[in-house]
């Protein structure tokens, strides 16, 4: 009976642990659960041990919980901000297909007032032509008049006789 209840107490807390442990196994587990640690031998090393590998795991999962939120702020902060960037890069896009057309519309401009120069420039180039054909016609009527003066000064002293 001796051996019973010893083994009892070897037994009883080597199946709370694979309890325990079957549970955080399953994912149903509780982090916070820890052993009595107060016996002063195997068993009580049983549960410092288990109790220091269930804080650090607590620890270890505290810590990907709070990166994992800080991951989850900066994400937030991160989609803010591509999106803000979205509205600016659409704002920017907009201005440049403005300012295309607008360059579009002014080459036209440029293209149109050049073919007007071009006109008004064959256009004073015709009249220059003009006028020194008018110039060559006016001094040929010039001469012409002279040369009545001319016969008309000679005419006229005949008809005095």
């Amino acid at each position: 009976m001796a051996s019973f209840f010893t083994s009892g107490q070897f037994t009883k807390p080597i199946l709370q642990v694979s309890g325990m442990l079957s549970q955080l196994a399953s994912g149903t587990g509780d982090l916070g659960i820890r052993m009595d640690e107060s016996r002063k031998d195997e068993v009580g090393d049983l549960g410092k041990n288990f109790n220091s590998f269930m804080e650090a795991r607590y620890d270890l999962i505290s810590s990907i919980v709070n990166e994992s939120n800080k991951m989850g702020t900066t994400s937030t902060t991160l989609k803010t901000r591509v999106d803000d960037i979205s509205v600016d890069l659409r704002s920017i896009t907009t201005s440049i297909s403005l300012l295309h057309s607008k360059a579009e519309e002014q080459f036209h401009s440029c293209i149109e007032t050049m073919g007007t120069v071009e006109q008004i420039t064959k256009n004073i180039g015709n009249l220059a032509n003009q006028i020194s054909s008018q110039s060559a016609v006016v001094e040929q009527s010039s001469a012409s008049i002279h040369q009545m003066v001319a016969s008309i000064g000679t005419i006229k002293p005949h008809r005095e006789i």
